[in-house]
């Protein structure tokens, strides 16, 4: 319920009740005479003290509600906060953590590139020691009956 229309409600409510009471307000005609009645008087309860106005009630409510507001805000703020910092964190963390793997990754190919590549150094070596010991055979040797025969 917004300012406006509680302050209408509680206008409308005091003159319904001002109104209720038709005693109040006119002349007694039996004024003086013992023998009559008086009307007993009431007062009517109030919520508020009679130094507050409505204004100022509520005034006091919309700061309290702003305080809480404000607190909750607060609160919220600081929890996410906590919850970026946790989860920045562990990004930095899976970060260093993949840079590791990827530099092992890199050093296990450059070994097994490294490997690889003296492994066909030595085959080629091989096979061309192979080839330069069958010439040099063949040139100081002299060719056998058998090589002689098929020739």
């Amino acid at each position: 319920m917004k300012y406006c229309e509680s302050q209408k409600l509680v206008t409308q409510t005091m003159r319904e009740v001002s109104t209720d009471r038709p005693d109040e307000g006119t002349v007694d005609q039996n004024e003086g005479r013992s023998d009559t009645q008086t009307a007993p008087t009431t007062t009517t309860p109030t919520i508020f003290s009679a130094n507050e106005t409505i204004a100022q009630v509520q005034e006091d409510w919309e700061a309290k509600e702003e305080v809480k507001k404000l607190a909750e805000e607060e609160a919220t703020k600081a929890a996410l906060s906590n919850e970026y910092d946790f989860i920045q964190a562990r990004l930095n963390a899976d970060k260093i953590l993949a840079e590791k793997f990827q530099e092992e990754e890199r050093e296990m190919y450059t070994v097994k590139q490294r490997a690889k590549f003296l492994h066909d150094t030595i085959a080629a070596q091989r096979r061309f020691l192979a080839q330069h010991r069958s010439l040099k055979l063949s040139e100081i040797k002299p060719p056998s009956k058998n090589q002689l025969r098929n020739k």
